[in-house]
């Protein structure tokens, strides 16, 4: 006997509605009191100066920054779910400076601009 289990019309409609409907319902909420994906982050700690204690040894899972000011100024970062933002470090004027990243031997170096 070959028997098909058959879900009404009716109650597949349903099922398919409440669910769209509740997906619908998820869109612009939980979010309110989130940080927006575009703010600026604090990120100075996942960097090291290449003349800073350990920065070739025990500190290489953290980037390298050639900047002037080494990691004494503060570094932040901005990105939309994962890599492939901007990052800019403050001079001690408060002027903003992009920093331009790259990869050597497996390992992000941002390089400061000096002009913004």
């Amino acid at each position: 006997m070959n028997r098909h289990h058959r879900i009404p019309i009716r109650v597949a409609l349903v099922l398919v509605l409440g669910c769209l409907g509740t997906a619908a319902a998820g869109f612009g909420t939980g979010s309110a009191n989130a940080t927006p994906p575009y703010d600026w982050q604090d990120v100075t700690a996942d960097f090291v100066a290449p003349f800073d204690p350990g920065a070739f040894t025990d500190q290489v899972h953290r980037s390298l920054i050639l900047s002037p000011y080494g990691t004494t100024e503060k570094i932040e970062c901005r990105a939309f779910h994962g890599p492939g933002g901007q990052c800019r470090q403050t001079d001690p004027t408060g002027t903003h400076h992009l920093l331009h990243e790259t990869y050597i031997a497996n390992r992000t170096v941002v390089i400061y601009k000096p002009f913004p």
